[in-house]
């Protein structure tokens, strides 16, 4: 159900049921939801999930100066 490869209907067809309205009470019986709801919730997480990792943290602005004093220090020769 919650990769969405098949239609309802044939996952219900599929596990015995004769109507996919049986199918939608047994599963929200089990489930809590519907399995269409369930489907779309589980998608909606999927994508997410994807998008946050997808998300890089810039360093920040005391980061940066720290690294740039890091840098120089490094890197000065002592003359003025």
């Amino acid at each position: 159900v919650v990769e969405g490869a098949l239609p309802l209907g044939e996952i219900a067809t599929s596990l015995g049921y004769a109507h996919l309205s049986n199918f939608t009470s047994a599963f929200s019986k089990r489930f809590g939801q519907p399995p269409a709801s369930r489907r779309r919730f589980e998608q909606t997480t999927v994508i997410a999930r994807a998008n946050k990792a997808n998300i890089r943290k810039t360093p920040t602005e005391d980061g940066a100066v720290q690294a740039a004093r890091q840098h120089n220090k490094q890197n000065s020769s002592g003359i003025i």
